[in-house]
């Protein structure tokens, strides 16, 4: 019976080293596919501060800081013309961003989804393994088919 994930990787041939290598690798590959979202975020969130009054103390914030403040314009429609400075904020995002040049209203669209939290450790372990076993897999048939 297979009770945990390094029983799961022993019963598939697997040694955990290269089970845990190729988990930080998921999960490092997520991280780099989660930064251009990440960074607009942060940016819009330090700029959002700057302009409404906050302190840099809410900066830390930018991953659930625009859940509250277009959460409660839900009401309206998430009509984020209503956030104070809006358009201003959108302006200095793109100075930053240049991507986002001329999307203010893609950009605040962006903001008002919610954020998905990175995977937990034991996700990109259940991931590794599942790879590895495949190629595991796919190595032993393309032996089999050599011979």
């Amino acid at each position: 019976m297979i009770t945990t994930p390094r029983d799961e990787a022993k019963a598939a041939g697997l040694r955990w080293s290269h089970v845990m290598q190729a988990a930080r690798e998921l999960r490092a590959a997520e991280i780099r596919t989660r930064e251009p979202q990440d960074r607009a975020r942060q940016v819009a969130w330090r700029i959002y501060c700057h302009w409404v009054g906050r302190t840099s103390g809410c900066h830390p914030f930018w991953r659930c800081g625009f859940d509250y403040v277009l959460g409660r314009l839900a009401n309206s429609g998430y009509d984020f013309t209503k956030v104070k400075h809006y358009d201003l904020i959108a302006a200095s995002v793109a100075e930053e961003l240049p991507e986002w040049y001329d999307r203010c209203d893609e950009l605040w669209e962006f903001l008002g989804t919610e954020y998905k939290r990175l995977p937990r450790t034991e996700e990109f372990i259940s991931q590794a393994i599942e790879w590895l076993a495949r190629m595991n897999d796919s190595r032993s048939k393309a032996i089999d088919e050599e011979f």
